[in-house]
């Protein structure tokens, strides 16, 4: 019975991977780099970052430019969030958690048409050898 239920190990290694988790449709070890939210990492390169544009702002916005610091947090929150997102969904089933959270007919379609184009990919490939 545990042959029949054996869940694939992943066949190679993420680096510096924050999360790992197994797939909850095809059951594959997935890991992820990026995290959700901002890290202690994240905070000082922000900081680091808004101090060198408020020194060259200085002269032209004066104490001004030191609102710069929430702009360049709100670049790196989008980026760190959409870097994430990306890389929910399962490369190898096609299996989104977060759409499946929001509405389970939408995740069943998303993974049909995955299904479907990863078919049609794969007589594209065999039409041209």
């Amino acid at each position: 019975m545990s042959k029949l239920f054996k869940i694939d190990d992943r066949l190679f290694r993420t680096k510096k991977a924050t999360l790992d988790f197994y797939c909850a449709l095809c059951g594959v070890q997935r890991s992820m780099a990026y995290r959700a939210r901002l890290s202690k990492k994240n905070c000082l390169q922000i900081l680091i970052i808004s101090f060198v544009v408020s020194c060259f702002l200085f002269p032209l916005m004066s104490y001004r430019s030191g609102f710069s610091v929430f702009f360049i947090w709100a670049i790196f929150e989008t980026v760190t969030r959409t870097m994430f997102k990306k890389n929910i969904p399962c490369p190898h089933c096609g299996f989104d958690a977060t759409l499946y959270k929001k509405d389970v007919r939408e995740a069943k379609k998303a993974v049909e048409i995955f299904w479907q184009l990863k078919k049609e990919q794969n007589t594209s490939e065999n039409l041209e050898s």
